[in-house]
C-alpha cells in the first residue's frame, strides 16, 4: 500500500470520527440533566484526544485534517425522544447512576467488544 493511499484512508477515518463528535456535540447541548450530559462530555473528551492521534499521524505524513462544520439540531418537544426519557430521572443509589453512565457510554460510543 502506497503512503498516498493510507493518508487518504487516515483523512477520511479522520472525517467520519470528527463528523460523529460534532453530533455528539450537537445533542448534548439540548441535555440538560446532568448524569446524561456528563456521558456525553467523556465521550466528546476521549473523540477529541482520538483525533488529536489521528490528527498528529495525517501531518506527520504532511497531509492536512479536514474541517466539518458545527451540527445545529432542532430541540425536540419535551417528551420526545431521549430527552423524554431522561427528564426527571433520579437514583437511588451511587451503583445506579454509575451503571446507568457506563451503559450510556456503550449505547453512545460503541462497545469495545462490539
Amino acid at each position: 500500500m502506497k503512503s498516498t493511499d493510507v493518508l487518504a484512508i487516515l483523512q477520511e477515518f479522520y472525517r467520519e470520527r470528527l463528523t460523529m463528535r460534532e453530533r455528539h456535540v450537537a445533542v448534548a447541548r439540548h441535555v440538560s440533566n446532568y448524569e446524561f450530559n456528563n456521558t456525553y462530555q467523556y465521550i466528546i473528551a476521549r473523540e477529541d484526544t482520538q483525533l488529536s492521534w489521528l490528527e498528529a499521524a495525517i501531518r506527520e505524513m504532511d497531509g492536512t485534517a479536514d474541517v466539518v462544520p458545527p451540527l445545529t439540531l432542532a430541540a425536540p418537544g419535551r417528551r420526545e425522544g431521549f430527552l423524554g426519557l431522561v427528564d426527571g430521572v433520579s437514583f437511588e443509589t451511587d451503583q445506579d447512576r454509575e451503571l446507568l453512565h457506563l451503559t450510556l457510554i456503550d449505547d453512545i460510543a460503541g462497545s469495545p467488544s462490539g
